[in-house]
């Protein structure tokens, strides 16, 4: 359901709409949101410079990775400011299965952490999440369009 209303959002970036899946997942007051990506099924040409610069220094890192599904999310502690989802300034990127602070992973991507904390904060607010319920062990996520 998460997956559909991002592809129906025109404002969501070319990457995010190419997700086989995306998930959410809201545990001990952290969120956890991300999506499974194949990067040989990505095109390159919808993507920003700091997209291609992150996908072409993942393959060239981990080029047995080119032709996996690989699940890539963000961790941390969600907060609402001026209507839009922010994650604390410890929030960690996941690669399959497993973490890394943005001050450890961005110099791997060729990033500043700075500009890899902006990255990740613009490619958050596109998925326009309005709200966050709990409700009887469900979580229902508010995205306007």
């Amino acid at each position: 359901m998460l997956a559909k209303k991002i592809s129906e959002n025109s404002q969501s970036s070319q990457l995010l709409q190419s997700a086989k899946s995306i998930k959410a997942n809201l545990e001990n007051d952290t969120l956890e949101i991300g999506g499974v990506f194949n990067p040989s099924e990505i095109s390159e040409d919808s993507l920003d410079e700091t997209q291609k610069a992150i996908l072409d220094k993942t393959i060239q890192t981990f080029p047995q990775l080119k032709d996996l599904n690989i699940y890539v999310g963000i961790v941390g502690q969600p907060k609402f400011e001026n209507g839009r989802l922010t994650l604390d300034k410890d929030s960690k990127l996941k690669v399959g299965n497993l973490t890394f602070s943005i001050d450890e992973i961005a110099p791997k991507f060729g990033l500043s952490p700075d500009k890899l904390d902006r990255y990740l904060e613009q490619e958050l607010a596109k998925l326009n999440i309005q709200g966050i319920q709990v409700e009887n062990d469900k979580m229902m996520i508010k995205i306007s369009q």
